[in-house]
């Protein structure tokens, strides 16, 4: 069996609109659940010399957790066949911070997704095989209804980190602070050789339309969303 290469899509602006257009009929919302710091550190002496001082948390590597709740809407008049953002890996995901709430505005950073410790490095051949499955296993939304959905992502900036210093040898408390009001989110893929979405159009037709772009690839865009945790 011929070995299909997947190429990781970066969504640069140089690349078509059109080529990577999003069914006009689909809409995506979504806000944030939270927002949790984690990372790389270790437990060391303020005092190299006694540990009568006490100790403190140092972090080498600063990473954020965003909890996020999306729900997808299909506005047309057939269904159609999703595949939510957890289908795929973190790192084929981008935020794109925004200053002002403008969907067609330039982001203020673009931040790529991390790697998630543990993860899946062979995503691209595991999805050529769901692709030939007889049966979608992506999320089908008929006509005018929704579909909600919970993802977590993890990204190394777009946050910084706001400290409570608490009791000697009691860890500080943490904040999360966004450093952009708005973003939006985007993930998706490029592939090679379009034939395996082309077929599993084809043999899924009856339970709708695989959404993807007129070339075959999926990217799928968020609607603006207030960088803001829940009051």
């Amino acid at each position: 069996m011929r070995k299909v290469a997947i190429s990781l899509v970066f969504l640069l602006a140089a690349v078509s609109t059109t080529m990577f257009a999003q069914s006009k009929d689909l809409v995506i919302t979504g806000s944030v659940a939270s927002v949790k710091i984690s990372g790389i550190g270790s437990v060391v002496r303020i005092d190299p010399k006694t540990e009568w001082a006490g100790h403190r948390y140092e972090r080498s590597e600063t990473w954020f957790e965003i909890d996020l709740r999306l729900t997808y809407c299909n506005r047309g008049d057939v269904s159609v066949i999703v595949p939510s953002r957890r289908v795929f890996p973190n790192q084929m995901t981008k935020l794109l911070f925004l200053d002002l709430p403008s969907s067609s505005g330039s982001p203020a950073r673009t931040v790529v997704g991390k790697l998630f410790p543990g993860s899946d490095r062979n995503f691209g051949e595991k999805f050529i095989d769901i692709l030939k499955g007889s049966t979608p296993p992506f999320q089908i939304i008929d006509p005018d209804k929704c579909f909600e959905s919970f993802d977590r992502l993890l990204i190394d900036s777009g946050f910084t980190v706001d400290v409570r210093s608490r009791e000697k040898n009691k860890p500080d408390v943490e904040f999360a602070r966004p450093e952009h009001p708005y973003f939006k989110l985007q993930y998706g893929f490029s592939m090679k050789d379009p034939l395996p979405v082309a077929e599993a159009k084809t043999r899924w037709s009856k339970f709708g339309r695989l959404v993807t772009s007129a070339d075959g690839d999926f990217f799928f865009e968020t609607d603006v969303i207030i960088n803001k945790l829940p009051d």
